[in-house]
């Protein structure tokens, strides 16, 4: 499953939540749980809920490295963002 796949399999939000290891432009790298909102920019930015954060984000689709699926009863909130830099 490729990440957009993952991503868009996680618009179900009462199911399924997407955990994303992130590098931002300036190579800083986290791990975070997101719910994906909606794809943004020909599918190159996913606007999403930042479940650590507790705000919406906007995610470049081409900077995140791994995308997971995970079920939304697992996740509580507020999760740690993990900054692996």
């Amino acid at each position: 499953m490729t990440i957009l796949q993952t991503l868009a399999a996680c618009f179900d939000s009462d199911r399924f939540v997407c955990e994303i290891r992130y590098r931002d432009e300036s190579g800083r790298v986290t791990v975070r749980a997101v719910s994906p909102i909606r794809f943004a920019d020909n599918n190159k930015i996913i606007n999403a809920l930042c479940l650590g954060r507790e705000e919406p984000r906007n995610f470049k689709v081409s900077q995140i490295e791994i995308a997971r699926k995970i079920p939304a009863d697992e996740v509580l909130m507020p999760v740690e963002v993990i900054d692996v830099t």
